[in-house]
């Protein structure tokens, strides 16, 4: 019950709710290496404008379950989107398209290789030709 009230805050916005709901099974056992359990207390801290404690809540859940793509994809996201951590949420990208390809999810690894090639570019300095200022 209370996973579904942590996820019914979750969607309708109601963050004390969800985060009332879901706090306690981090210490109940038969929660405690759950990866939607992380992935939703990650979401409800990035609502309250926390993307550093959403990264701490995907770690530990990655820890538990270092595999996840969901939790793989959002650390990601985060880290690129929020953070502007770049070498780390490439890492959390390419482990999460390896876990795609498994999967034999193609659209999804393309989704995520279509991002990493948008980094990448982002990167990459202008180049300067003949009739470039120079500064």
């Amino acid at each position: 019950i209370l996973v579904m009230l942590g996820e019914i805050g979750l969607i309708n916005n109601q963050l004390q709710l969800g985060n009332s709901a879901l706090q306690p099974l981090q210490a109940n056992p038969n929660f405690k290496s759950s990866p939607e359990l992380y992935n939703c207390l990650a979401i409800l801290a990035l609502k309250n404008n926390d993307p550093q404690q959403a990264i701490t809540l995907l770690n530990t859940g990655l820890q538990f379950n270092p595999h996840n793509e969901i939790l793989l994809q959002n650390h990601a996201v985060i880290n690129d989107l929020y953070l502007g951590q770049v070498e780390q949420a490439k890492k959390s990208y390419l482990a999460c398209a390896n876990q795609k390809t498994l999967r034999n999810d193609n659209a999804g690894t393309l989704r995520i290789q279509k991002r990493l090639r948008t980094i990448a570019e982002r990167s990459i300095p202008p180049k300067r030709g003949k009739n470039a200022k120079k500064r």
